[in-house]
């Protein structure tokens, strides 16, 4: 469990979640993390599938040298 933490003076003490774990740390499981909390409840099956592939091409991207 995170401990609680001074993260910006002034304010009460937070706990920091940080994602460490494989498909944590990419646009493709931000969007599938959305997806589980319920993000796009009520919306079209569609843009769940736009934003996937979407988040899937960003993961392929690399920077050119």
């Amino acid at each position: 469990m995170p401990e609680p933490t001074d993260f910006i003076k002034g304010l009460p003490e937070v706990s920091i979640i940080r994602p460490t774990g494989a498909g944590q740390l990419d646009a493709t499981g931000a969007i599938n993390g959305f997806i589980e909390d319920g993000l796009f409840i009520g919306q079209p099956r569609e843009l769940q599938q736009f934003l996937l592939n979407l988040a899937e091409e960003a993961d392929e991207a690399r920077r050119e040298s």
